[in-house]
């Protein structure tokens, strides 16, 4: 961590992160600048809906290298839904949606049911062997959603506010996705449906294009802050959090920790 960034700021996120009862990692990092915050970066936590960034980006170099072809349609089967987030648990079965709607929901909306339905197609090889070319050896997808027998088994989705900083920098530096893969997967991550965390206390909360997700015991939020002028520049953070008095002690974490980053990129010293 680097003392280029004010000093009061930084005492007033490690404040926040050293006064949170549960556990929490985070990672700052502004992406025109070689300094990052850090709180147990390293810290092991279940990945919940945060597991669908890496699964989005290996959908992109699938599309981006022929393997996939976002207009193929999936036909919507019973035996495809499963609980919790998303809108195709509640749709009749039989209804087509191209593999791009899929992904869409997947993030927009977390639909665990159309992530399940991106696992048949892709298989999690693929998402896993990005992960470790990338060395990213701290997250991992383990089980489709809602898998009980999987999770019984001790198959869990993991990851890492690191590896979460890290996969969304690649994002956004790396040459290897084409700027086209790059800007549609960042339009996907913009059209978040759910806003209660970084963004809430934020004066512009479309300017983050992020996922969020949650267990019973656990909220994390990772994604980009965007600057005003689009393509510009942005800063990624990625919170995640467990335990803790309840929700409402996670949730206001993440307001307070987008508020400050959100004040501090708008204002007139900017990321340098």
């Amino acid at each position: 961590m680097s003392m280029n960034l004010d000093e009061s700021w930084n005492n007033e996120v490690e404040a926040l992160c050293r006064g949170f009862t549960g556990q929490c990692g985070l990672v700052i990092r502004p992406l025109t600048a070689d300094w990052e915050f850090a709180h147990n970066p390293r810290h092991g936590f279940l990945a919940a809906s945060l597991i669908k960034v890496p699964m989005m980006l290996a959908y992109g170099f699938q599309v981006q290298d022929g393997t996939l072809d976002p207009q193929r349609r999936m036909a919507l089967r019973a035996e495809d839904k499963v609980p919790g987030s998303g809108i195709l648990q509640d749709l009749a079965p039989g209804c087509h949606l191209t593999l791009h709607d899929l992904v869409t929901l997947m993030i927009i909306l977390s639909d665990n049911t159309a992530t399940n339905m991106m696992i048949d197609v892709m298989g999690m090889e693929p998402v896993n062997g990005l992960l470790e070319e990338l060395g990213l050896r701290d997250t991992q997808l383990q089980r489709k959603m809602y898998d009980l027998e999987a999770r019984k088994r001790g198959a869990e989705n993991v990851t890492t506010a690191q590896d979460m900083a890290d996969l969304l920098t690649f994002l956004w530096r790396s040459e290897r996705p084409t700027e086209a893969t790059r800007e549609q997967l960042l339009a996907i991550l913009r059209r978040q449906h759910y806003r209660s965390k970084l963004p809430a206390l934020t004066a512009d909360p479309e300017r983050w294009a992020h996922k969020t997700g949650e267990l019973d015991d656990a909220d994390h939020d990772a994604g980009f802050l965007l600057s005003a002028e689009p393509g510009d520049t942005a800063v990624v953070v990625a919170l995640l959090t467990s335990g803790g008095s309840g929700q409402q002690e996670r949730v206001n974490l993440a307001n307070q920790i987008g508020r400050l980053v959100y004040e501090w990129f708008a204002s007139p010293a900017g990321p340098a």
